[in-house]
């Protein structure tokens, strides 16, 4: 066979009616290139990250497309397309399909023009979030230019040590807009918050208990660290009737600058431009906190409930929060607590339904307890308190599942 009729072969293909098949459409995709240069210094921007982000239409935001299950008709094209300027500066990125993208920037000490997301709802406003960023345009196989320039931000930096004067190494630290939020996780559709999902605005203390946190937008900031005192506050009970209702599970303390343990007692560091604070020092003065423990039963049987949550809130202070599972025989245990009025309480209490697969996900609630509030004063020692009985609630018509 000679090698032209080979070649024929190759190319051409028959369907079952013995047409040839036309050959596959090649996807129309265009250029993005540019400059990204310091504001501050007119330099070149070098080695930086240079990310687009497809701006997300209708069909994006569809509940099918959210919930990650694409819909198979219609074709999938690439979210975040990612690039690095050289030595001049400039970025190019290839293939790029035709859409509208937003063009964000990363280096070290330089803001991310991305705005404040408190909460999941405030999330749903793409545009208000994103309307800083600049926008370019693909449009068929031709070259999109957009040349960005970066502005620096200011720098928040200080030392955390113990009461004793001993640095405090390898713990976070972040800095808090005392308005708005940093929840840019949660945006939809999913690759957008994967894009943004890196703006928190934390480091992590060196050797010697310093920290400095580089490229904060103007506003007001407070600085805080989560900081867990008992060794056993995370471990798992696997004895229970499901994975998730015995066992200890404790929130960490939260501690800002200089030293309290409440936030609206936190010093406020008010940012414009490219200032730098070097004195947001944190404090860990960690020798009068004390603990409130003791031991939940049911009143019928006085046996522990199977699943039961436990709350420590401040009676002065509703931001000032501790969240507590109980141990397999009822107990429980809050630490790390300043002087003051708390409410306790213990809610969402269960038994479950015999069953010998502690890895369910669900299991049959056989019976349900009222909530029960506490009232507890700490001074200068712990709080034991009393035994904590549970009253079955026959009155509510509840789904025979295990709470969330």
């Amino acid at each position: 066979m000679s090698l032209s009729r080979v070649l024929l072969l190759v190319a051409v293909t028959s369907t079952a009616a013995g047409q040839p098949t036309a050959p596959a459409a090649i996807p129309v995709a265009g250029t993005v290139t540019g400059t990204i240069t310091c504001a501050d210094t007119q330099r070149p921007a070098r080695f930086v990250q240079v990310m687009l982000v497809r701006k997300p239409d209708a069909d994006d935001l569809k509940p099918a497309v959210v919930a990650a299950k694409p819909d198979p008709k219609r074709p999938q094209v690439m979210g975040v397309l990612v690039g690095r300027t050289g030595l001049d500066g400039s970025y190019t990125i290839r293939g790029v399909p035709p859409a509208d993208y937003w063009v964000l920037a990363r280096l070290p000490g330089y803001i991310l023009p991305v705005g404040r997301v408190p909460d999941v709802e405030a999330a749903k406003d793409t545009e208000t979030v994103m309307r800083a960023v600049p926008l370019v345009h693909v449009s068929g196989d031709g070259t999109s230019t957009l040349n960005v320039s970066m502005i620096r931000g200011a720098v928040i930096s200080g030392k955390m040590q113990f009461e004793d004067g001993a640095p405090v190494a390898g713990i976070v630290v972040q800095a808090e807009p005392t308005e708005g939020g940093n929840a840019t996780y949660v945006m939809e559709p999913r690759y957008l918050a994967g894009a943004l999902g890196y703006t928190r605005d934390n480091v992590v203390t060196d050797d010697d208990g310093k920290h400095r946190i580089a490229g904060l937008p103007p506003g007001k900031y407070v600085v805080s660290t989560q900081i867990s005192i008992d060794s056993d506050a995370l471990k798992s009970n696997m004895n229970g009737t499901t994975l998730f209702g015995q066992g200890v599970f404790t929130l960490p303390i939260t501690i800002y600058a200089a030293g309290a343990f409440h936030k609206r007692d936190a010093r406020v560091f008010e940012l414009a431009g490219a200032e730098q604070v070097a004195d947001a020092n944190l404090e860990l003065a960690l020798g009068n906190l004390h603990s409130v423990h003791g031991k939940v039963l049911v009143t019928e049987g006085g046996h522990p409930p199977d699943h039961v949550l436990m709350r420590l809130v401040d009676e002065t202070d509703k931001q000032f929060e501790r969240r507590s599972m109980v141990e397999a025989d009822g107990s429980f245990h809050f630490g790390g607590l300043p002087q003051g009025t708390f409410v306790v309480t213990e809610e969402q209490g269960v038994d479950y339904a015999d069953s010998d697969d502690i890895f369910a996900k669900r299991q049959k609630v056989v019976r349900r307890y009222g909530d029960v509030k506490t009232t507890v004063i700490i001074g200068d020692h712990d709080v034991a308190m009393e035994d904590v009985l549970l009253t079955e609630d026959k009155g509510k018509d509840q789904p025979d599942d295990a709470p969330k």
